[in-house]
């Protein structure tokens, strides 16, 4: 009975890997492997709740991590690392010049 109802339930929808990938690289912008994109794509072993509508968001300031979050009745939360984008130097700050030293005769 209980093997019937199993065989009758169907396979479980899981969320596609290839969709989460897809994502994250319109909201960095980058593609994997690129600057600014993901290091490495999801993990395709990942069997995760279908998820109608994945929100991203950054994980800090530093954007060196998306978080993909699944609000929905099997709540999720996946982070994929970011390729870091070089920083560019602050502009107007002006260095500090050098202090002046007197000389002293040695000997």
């Amino acid at each position: 009975m209980i093997a019937l109802l199993i065989a009758l339930s169907g396979p479980a929808a899981f969320q596609s890997t290839e969709t989460l990938d897809q994502l994250v690289e319109r909201f960095a912008g980058a593609p994997i492997g690129a600057e600014g994109g993901a290091r490495a794509a999801v993990d395709k072993r990942l069997k995760l709740a279908a998820c109608d509508t994945p929100q991203l968001s950054w994980r800090s300031a530093a954007e060196d991590a998306v978080v993909i979050r699944c609000q929905g009745p099997q709540q999720w939360r996946v982070f994929v690392a970011i390729n870091a984008l070089p920083k560019a130097a602050p502009t107007g700050v002006a260095a500090a010049a050098p202090a002046p030293v007197a000389a002293t005769p040695v000997g």
